[in-house]
């Protein structure tokens, strides 16, 4: 017998060969939202992976996380105690100068949305979630809408393998809706990662228009 075919158009139901969908959930709205949001403020996690489930929606905008950082009694930004010179603090703390432009409000980085829209963003307005998770991923789900600041500006966020393990959502997927799924605010085959880490490498932890430029050694050049 041929291998079953991935389930991908949740508008057809929330069953398939006659077994109840596993992990659906809908995080646009009510406790399902509640409950992702509640997730996202675990600031001790390492690695939060929910791939290849029944998770459709949106993804809660910068704002929503900030409601949820306060409500949870949790830091909304990036503190001095995320920070360390040591290099034996690398599991749980952002080591040396690399990371530095998340303290910072004087150095405006530009991510421009597919469409053509212009997101302005300095290190101070970055919000504080999933700190020390070196692993994140969210692919082959039906999520839809933008992806927010807190993942394309998260300082692991190159780290995450975005191209495969958030961008990529259900293949011909689409949601209860009807709608296809899939992020708006991105092209998920050719990703810009010039704004985070430029486009040279840079002896510098600070250029202007560039998040982390030391990043570019690290996921670019193979030069020392």
């Amino acid at each position: 017998m041929p291998p079953e075919r991935p389930y991908s158009d949740l508008s057809q139901g929330s069953s398939y060969n006659g077994r109840p969908l596993g992990l659906h959930i809908d995080i646009t709205s009510g406790a399902e939202k509640e409950a992702f949001l509640k997730l996202l403020t675990w600031d001790k996690l390492r690695s939060l992976r929910l791939s290849y489930n029944f998770i459709e929606g949106q993804l809660p905008t910068d704002d929503e996380v900030d409601t949820a950082l306060q409500k949870a009694g949790k830091p909304t930004r990036y503190q001095d105690d995320d920070f360390s010179n040591n290099k034996d603090d690398y599991k749980d703390k952002l080591v040396g100068d690399t990371c530095i432009w998340l303290k910072t409000g004087d150095n405006t980085v530009v991510f421009t949305e597919t469409g053509g829209n212009a997101l302005s963003v300095t290190g101070k307005d970055v919000p504080r979630v999933l700190p020390k998770a070196r692993s994140f991923s969210i692919n082959l789900n039906f999520l839809t809408g933008p992806l927010p600041k807190w993942i394309l500006f998260h300082p692991y966020f190159a780290e995450w393998g975005p191209e495969i393990l958030l961008f990529n959502q259900q293949e011909n997927g689409k949601n209860s809706a009807g709608a296809k799924v899939g992020f708006n605010n991105i092209d998920a085959i050719k990703f810009n990662f010039e704004y985070y880490y430029g486009k040279e490498k840079s002896v510098d932890a600070k250029v202007n228009g560039v998040a982390y430029p030391w990043y570019y050694q690290r996921y670019v050049s193979t030069s020392n």
